[in-house]
C-alpha cells in the first residue's frame, strides 16, 4: 500500500529463494555477492532493484556442497551428519578405502561442464542419481531407492556372466557408514557359488589379492568393473 510504512521484508517482492528454476538455496551471498550480504543484508542499494540482476556465479562446486572436496558433507542445506541421505557415504566413495577404489563423482551423477547447465541448478532435490561405470559393469542396471542401492555391479548384486555372487549384503543402506555393510563376503561370497572354484585361496587366481586373503596391492583395481585374475 502506497501509505504504509517503509521497511519491506525479504520475501515481500520475491521468494527466499524465489521458485525453481531458481536454485533452491537460501545462501543468497553465493551468487548475488555484490548486492546482499551473508545476514541478507542489502549492501549496495543502488545494485537492488534497479532493473538488472547483478549474478556472479561461482566456478567451484564447493562453493554450494562439499568441504575439502566437492562431495558432501556440507549438503546444498549445510547438513553434515550421515544420516542425511544428501550426506551418506559420499566420502566413503569419493576417496576410496583400502579395499576399494576412488569412485568419480560422474558414476552416480551427471557433473555438469557449467553451473547453469540444464538439470544443475534449475530442478529440485534431491539429486539425481544416473549410474555409470563400474556400477553398470556386465550390463547390470543398478537403481537407488532413496534408501539403499540395488542390482548394482559394485556391490555384488550383478556379478560377472550373471552367475549368483553369494553375498551377504549386496544392496547396502546409503545412510550407515559404520563399516559393517563392507566387510569381505559382504558383496560376493568367501568364495562365491559355483561354478566358482571353491577354494577360500583368493591369491591362488587374482594377484592384487594378499596373502591375508582379504587386503590388496593395488585397491584401485578392486570394484572397477574387471576382474583381475592370473589363473595358476
Amino acid at each position: 500500500m502506497w501509505t504504509s510504512e517503509p521497511g519491506l521484508e525479504c520475501g515481500t517482492c520475491h521468494g527466499t529463494p524465489p521458485p525453481l528454476p531458481h536454485p533452491q538455496v537460501e545462501n543468497c551471498e553465493v551468487c548475488h555477492g555484490a548486492v546482499v550480504g551473508a545476514d541478507r543484508e542489502i549492501i549496495d542499494r543502488t545494485r537492488h532493484v534497479d532493473g538488472k540482476v547483478d549474478l556472479d556465479l561461482p566456478n567451484d562446486c564447493r562453493v554450494c556442497h562439499g568441504s575439502e572436496n566437492a562431495a558432501p558433507p556440507l549438503d546444498v542445506a549445510g547438513n553434515s551428519s550421515a544420516e542425511f541421505a544428501s550426506v551418506g557415504a559420499h566420502q566413503n566413495h569419493v576417496l576410496g578405502t583400502s579395499g576399494s577404489r576412488a569412485v568419480p563423482c560422474g558414476e552416480c551423477h551427471v557433473v555438469p561442464d557449467d553451473v547453469l547447465a540444464a538439470g544443475h541448478l534449475d530442478s529440485g532435490g534431491p539429486a539425481e542419481v544416473l549410474f555409470s561405470g563400474a556400477a553398470v559393469a556386465g550390463g547390470a542396471a543398478p537403481k537407488y531407492d532413496g534408501e539403499t542401492c540395488q542390482d548394482s555391479y559394485c556391490h555384488g548384486a550383478d556379478f560377472p556372466d550373471k552367475y549368483e555372487s553369494g553375498g551377504t549384503l549386496t544392496a547396502p543402506e546409503w545412510t550407515r557408514v559404520d563399516g559393517s555393510q563392507t566387510l569381505c563376503g559382504s558383496c560376493h561370497g568367501l568364495p562365491p557359488p559355483v561354478p566358482h572354484p571353491q577354494i577360500d585361496t583368493c591369491t591362488d587366481c587374482h594377484a592384487n589379492v594378499l596373502s591375508d586373503q582379504k587386503s590388496f596391492l593395488y585397491p584401485d583395481l578392486h570394484v572397477n568393473g574387471v576382474v583381475e585374475q592370473l589363473l595358476p
